[in-house]
């Protein structure tokens, strides 16, 4: 067991659901389209990028297979996230 760290309205603990809501209202609020695969996504392709092989990475993330997470690895070049992230500031 293990104790309830975030909680949503009225103490009831957090769900996927309510991580999702919130990130999909923030995203509207902000004009970017976001969901919570795109953190996913992005601390795998980070951690990769600092050094996690792609099989550890496979396994903290929970993914069935290497390829999709080698597919993450090798989508993008350090110039097109940062190409990207001048786009929306």
């Amino acid at each position: 067991q293990c104790p309830t760290i975030f909680v949503a309205t009225r103490g009831k603990p957090w769900t996927r659901e309510n991580l999702r809501a919130m990130l999909y209202r923030l995203g509207d609020k902000a004009g970017v389209p976001v969901s919570p695969h795109d953190f996913r996504r992005g601390a795998c392709t980070d951690a990769i990028r600092k050094g996690m092989s792609t099989i550890t990475a496979q396994r903290a993330g929970g993914w069935s297979s290497p390829l999709m997470v080698a597919r993450y690895a090798g989508a993008l070049s350090t110039d097109d996230v940062r190409a990207a992230l001048e786009r929306v500031a």
